[in-house]
């Protein structure tokens, strides 16, 4: 399984993440591709975007590693300023649990999370859309996410 298939399967069994991304359709607001233009419309102006910036492979003496460490950003598009530094505040909280390079996350029924690996917020940032009407907040996080590419 890919790592952002991991990522977005344990976003989905996150309460507080459904809650937040998903619209009054009933769409969990999760992407992990470009958006097409125009998706972003009112009132439903919210979308999490996942996108891998970069993959740092482990090596050792015997070759390459099944070990890689991954850079993600995270950016929430919102309409509403407040509501996308809030969306930010709970996947934060959600990296907190997500631990890539153990198979027990994703047993039935899921255990209490305690990562072996843990994610490393780089940095957080916020900018606009201004080319969009209404202008749309983009709030961005990267992280590093240690991942095991054999699992």
């Amino acid at each position: 399984m890919t790592a952002e298939a991991k990522l977005y399967y344990l976003a989905k069994l996150n309460t507080q993440l459904v809650s937040d991304l998903t619209n009054t359709a009933g769409v969990f607001q999760y992407f992990d591709t470009q958006l097409a233009k125009g998706y972003i419309q009112p009132p439903l102006g919210y979308v999490l975007r996942v996108q891998r910036i970069s993959t740092q492979w482990d090596s050792n003496m015997g070759g390459t590693t099944p070990l890689t460490r991954i850079r993600f950003q995270f950016d929430v598009l919102d309409y509403d300023v407040q509501n996308g530094r809030s969306t930010v505040k709970d996947i934060i909280a959600w990296l907190n649990t997500v631990d890539l390079c153990s198979l027990n996350q994703f047993e039935l029924p899921t255990p209490t999370p305690g990562p072996q690996s843990p994610c490393f917020i780089l940095n957080q940032r916020q900018t606009i859309k201004s080319q969009l009407e209404p202008l749309v907040y983009v709030q961005s996080l990267d992280a590093r996410i240690a991942n095991r590419e054999d699992q």
